[in-house]
Order: structure tokens, then C-alpha cells, then sequence
């Protein structure tokens, strides 16, 4: 499909049902090339499903889905690797894909670990797999990136170095961004990328607010709030009680 108005994938009150129970209900969201739209929410939310959801995944499904865009790259939450097998980062790029190696070369650049190109698999810190996993995501220069849960296994610098990564990502390649977090890891940077609140889940907020408690916190979350209110749009996604 070709673009509307910059917009890859708009949802309109979409949900999915199985089993008799709501896995997400009444989802609205778009996102533009070049913008970075945030899914945040405890587990069991919905945050994996309604990226699900975004990708095409489910089909069955509440609501209406408009994809502007077939190039997408996804990185999702959980990957399954028989960690007994030698395999290295270039081989690793090319089991999903066929690339050339100077996509490989220029995915592995863009994300800082082109120095790990023949490095076995088995060796990486969390924080470089997560790279390489996002590496291949935008091997293909992808309109739409999905990531799921990114910077999960790696230490607060390495976070920190990743948020980076994927804004610069961002600003690179013009791509659109659809990122997911978990509600308490990303506490401390709910403002970090943030353009403005499109869906505020009013017992969740609450929740956060509690939680930042101290004034002093508060007027760092805010420092970084208006330090990158340009970038991003942030969605808390409600938990799903029923």
C-alpha cells in the first residue's frame, strides 16, 4: 500500500478476544514515518498483542486495522535459539533473510556492533544481542520498526545507550517506531521520548504517580520530558481485568 499521510498502521478501537476474555480492548493509535509511538502497561496489558495486532498477526480480530506499508521490521519480545549451536552474528542476519553483505555491513554499523560481524552468537553481552537482534530488524531499511520489550536483559547504562540507538534509528532511516515496554522497567523514562499522552488509562497513571514519589524525581522526569517532548508519542495501554 502506499502512504496516507505518512501515516504506516492506524488502528481504530481494536481489540482481541480468546477464550471468552478480552487480551486487549478499544486500542486506538497511528503511526507516522519518522515518529516513535510508546506502548507502556503492566504484563497481561496487552502491549505484545496490540503490536499483534499492528503486524497483522491476528486476524480475527474487534476494530480496524489500515496497513500504508508491507516493509516492516519486528524484533520480538521472546526468540528462540538453541544456544548449543556455534553460529555467528553474520550467519545469525541471514537466517530470516537474504541480504548482501553490504546490508549486513551497514545494519551492523548503524546499531555499533559491525565489530562483532564474525563473533559467535553464544559471546554477547545483553545489550549486544539486542543490537544485532535490532540489526537485522532494519537490515531491509524498514518504513515500520516494531520493537518488542528492546531493552530487556540489559543493564541500565546499556538502556540508556539503546534509547539512543533507537532514536537515532529513527532520525537515520525516517522509519516509523512502535516500542514496548514494560510498565515499571520503563518507569523511569516515561517522559524520555514524549510528544504527548494520546490514551491515558486513568488507574494506571495513578499507579505511576505513586510510585514517583519524591519531588526531586519528579523534576528530573520533567527535565527529560521537555528535553525530548519533539520525538515521541506515549500510549498507556490499561490492564485487562475481565
Amino acid at each position: 500500500m502506499s502512504l496516507n499521510n505518512n501515516i504506516l498502521v492506524k488502528l481504530e478501537n481494536t481489540g482481541v478476544m480468546l477464550d471468552n476474555k478480552w487480551l486487549v480492548k478499544g486500542v486506538s493509535l497511528e503511526v507516522k514515518k519518522g515518529k516513535i509511538v510508546t506502548l507502556i502497561g503492566p504484563n497481561g496489558s496487552g502491549k505484545s498483542t496490540t503490536a499483534k495486532i499492528a503486524l497483522g498477526i491476528y486476524k480475527n480480530i474487534e476494530g480496524k486495522v489500515e496497513k500504508f506499508t508491507d516493509k516492516i521490521g519486528y524484533v520480538p519480545q521472546k526468540i528462540s535459539i538453541d544456544w548449543t549451536l556455534p553460529i555467528r552474528v553474520s550467519d545469525f542476519m541471514l537466517l530470516t533473510e537474504v541480504l548482501t553483505n553490504d546490508e549486513i555491513n551497514n545494519a551492523l554499523k548503524l546499531t555499533g556492533v559491525e565489530n562483532l560481524k564474525n563473533n559467535d552468537l553464544r559471546n554477547l553481552s545483553g545489550g549486544e544481542f539486542q543490537r544485532v537482534l535490532i540489526a537485522r530488524a532494519i537490515s531491509k531499511k524498514p518504513d515500520l520498526l516494531v520493537l518488542d520489550e528492546p531493552v530487556q536483559g540489559v543493564d541500565f547504562k546499556g538502556e540508556l545507550a539503546l534509547y539512543e540507538l533507537i532514536k537515532k534509528i529513527s532520525e537515520k532511516l525516517g522509519c516509523g517506531i512502535l516500542l514496548i515496554f514494560y510498565m515499571w522497567l520503563c518507569l523511569q523514562q516515561i517522559m524520555f521520548y514524549a510528544l504527548m499522552v494520546m490514551y491515558v488509562a486513568q488507574e494506571l497513571l495513578k499507579q505511576l504517580l505513586k510510585i514517583v514519589n519524591t519531588k526531586s524525581y519528579l523534576e528530573i522526569v520533567h527535565l527529560q520530558y521537555y528535553q525530548f517532548m519533539n520525538t515521541t508519542t506515549i500510549i498507556l495501554i490499561q490492564q485487562m481485568g475481565q
